[in-house]
């Protein structure tokens, strides 16, 4: 199972995002800071995508 990590400030975004990743078999993670998230995963910190 693919491990996803949503860094989303804003709450039901996440939520939305989180639901339709674990609807298509992934395992999801949420934080709502960016600092947060890269406590959470600081070896991927250079591969993260954000828009």
């Amino acid at each position: 199972m693919e491990k996803v990590l949503i860094i989303e400030d804003e709450v039901d975004i996440a939520q939305l995002v989180a639901f339709n990743l674990e609807r298509n078999g992934y395992l999801v993670n949420q934080v709502h800071d960016g600092r947060e998230g890269l406590k959470k995963n600081p070896e991927r910190s250079t591969q993260s995508r954000h828009s």
